[in-house]
């Protein structure tokens, strides 16, 4: 039984409030698990997933579903589960729960050095992150792989992938990478912004004749267009604010990243002197970035809902028609004044 198991259950029996119950087969798999049934357990937790409620929280159904991988031998799926787990959990869990997802990250380093006996770690990252990416048919694949958005870490067989990526804004960007079982690589891959489309040719103007009528002036005022919202500050309030939250997104990436080295040189055991330094070195950055991130988000949130009042709250700026039309003849053609607003 993992360290992680032990902790859940251990967890799961404490006084203190347990957390909300997601949906109504959360309970029937989590005592599956307890009995050591992971097999009907794995089920149980995956149909919870598809109907936890919104605003109900899914960390600890996806530690049950990582959890149960384990126990079946699922190497991979467990390792990815457990991804899954941490990243949703970050900063959510009750002290009791932080422990376990301490005993989390062990177990995932664990998991991923046995990975790395027959496969390869991919770290993708995009310029900017946020890209769709999808693994080409015939790419070294451990297990079918749906859509993911960058940054993301793929397992791989040893071989050859193909990588796709899109992101709107940007042309599709294909990269293809050798990969060797027992070796992590990190892939960036910059993508190209797609040029805007060719401006439309300028309308030509029709000379009038110099027997052209002149109307009145002024003229009756013509309907009115339609209202017109003035919401410049709006937008950038919001697109600052999707920059922040995309900026501690990178860092919650490398926050990741550092606490993984830090978790495997610990778990290793008698290091060089040089890799422990640079793991406290690492794991003290982890921190800083975690305490980034969470201000970033905070900021980015904060920017994007004052940005969605400003566009809610600005009132309607009626846009007025003409109000006059002149045309006269002249010699070398028609002069025409229009007058009003537009």
């Amino acid at each position: 039984m993992s360290l992680t198991l032990l902790g859940f259950l251990a967890a799961l029996a404490s006084a203190s409030p347990p957390a909300p119950v997601p949906c109504a087969s959360y309970n029937a798999a989590k005592a599956a698990l307890k009995r050591q049934d992971p097999a009907k357990a794995l089920p149980l937790f995956r149909a919870c997933l598809e109907r936890v409620p919104p605003g109900v929280p899914r960390w600890n159904v996806q530690l049950g579903v990582a959890l149960s991988l384990q126990k079946l031998d699922r190497t991979v799926d467990a390792a990815m589960a457990y991804r899954r787990f941490l990243a949703s959990s970050q900063g959510a869990l009750a002290p009791k729960w932080m422990k376990r997802r301490q005993l989390a990250l062990g177990d995932l380093t664990r998991l991923e050095r046995q990975i790395l006996d027959q496969h390869a770690i991919v770290d993708v990252t995009s310029r900017p992150p946020g890209a769709s990416v999808i693994l080409a048919a015939g790419s070294a694949a451990t297990s079918a792989t749906s859509t993911t958005t960058t940054p993301h870490r793929f397992y791989m067989k040893p071989g050859k992938i193909e990588l796709h990526l899109q992101l709107a804004g940007f042309d599709t960007t294909i990269h293809k990478v050798q990969v060797a079982a027992g070796t992590r690589y990190q892939v960036v891959v910059p993508l190209v912004r797609t040029p805007p489309p060719a401006p439309k040719p300028e309308p030509t103007t029709t000379q009038v004749p110099q027997d052209a009528t002149t109307l009145p002036s002024p003229m009756p005022s013509l309907p009115a267009t339609s209202p017109v919202r003035p919401h410049a500050g709006a937008y950038t309030l919001m697109a600052l604010g999707g920059i922040s939250i995309t900026t501690g997104a990178i860092l919650t990436g490398l926050a990741l990243d550092d606490v993984d080295f830090y978790s495997s040189v610990a778990a290793s055991g008698g290091a060089p002197r040089a890799i422990i330094d640079e793991a406290e070195r690492r794991g003290a950055r982890a921190l800083d970035y975690e305490k980034a991130y969470w201000a970033l988000y905070g900021v980015g949130t904060a920017m994007l809902v004052g940005g969605i009042l400003w566009y809610a709250l600005t009132p309607d700026r009626p846009e007025r028609g003409v109000t006059s039309l002149t045309i006269q003849p002249v010699d070398s053609g028609g002069v025409g004044t229009i007058r009003g607003s537009f």
